[in-house]
């Protein structure tokens, strides 16, 4: 069934901004869902974090209604460190490059990356790109997955 085309993206279609989030928010001990029946965003906390029984009924739930619902990447699937290198690899000054790819080399890397980049001035554009990745991959996985959206 082709649910793009279908009555229900007459009845639901998340706003692209929203489906964005938990790309961005991912973190460990986190699982993000895309609920189908109720077109909404739920997460699953890991037991350790999970102070109450919501989160049991819940993660039963997903069990037991597994087409209902759709799982997002978890922090371990978005590789925020290909994101910076790709970044690298576009920036057209050689030397702000050569400097960004020794920031980005070896332990520490996200931290010097961030130096970096606000010591060359360019904080915004990589904000700007990074945003456009994770907006990207959250198109993709919309497709992947049979879920409507709206720009």
């Amino acid at each position: 069934m082709d649910l793009y085309s279908s009555e229900r993206e007459r009845m639901f279609s998340m706003k692209l901004d929203d489906l964005v989030d938990p790309f961005v928010n991912a973190e460990d001990g986190m699982v993000y869902y895309y609920r189908r029946s109720t077109d909404e965003i739920v997460v699953l906390v890991n037991d350790q974090f999970a102070d109450d029984d919501s989160n049991d009924k819940l993660a039963e739930a997903i069990d037991d209604n597994r087409d209902d619902y759709v799982s997002f990447p978890t922090e371990i699937d978005i590789h925020d460190y290909q994101i910076m290198r790709d970044y690298v690899d576009q920036v057209a000054d050689d030397r702000q490059r050569e400097r960004l790819e020794q920031a980005i080399s070896g332990r520490g890397a996200f931290r010097r990356f961030r130096s970096t980049i606000e010591q060359l001035g360019l904080l915004e554009q990589w904000y700007d790109f990074e945003a456009q990745a994770y907006h990207d991959m959250a198109v993709e996985w919309c497709h992947e997955n049979d879920v409507p959206y709206e720009e």
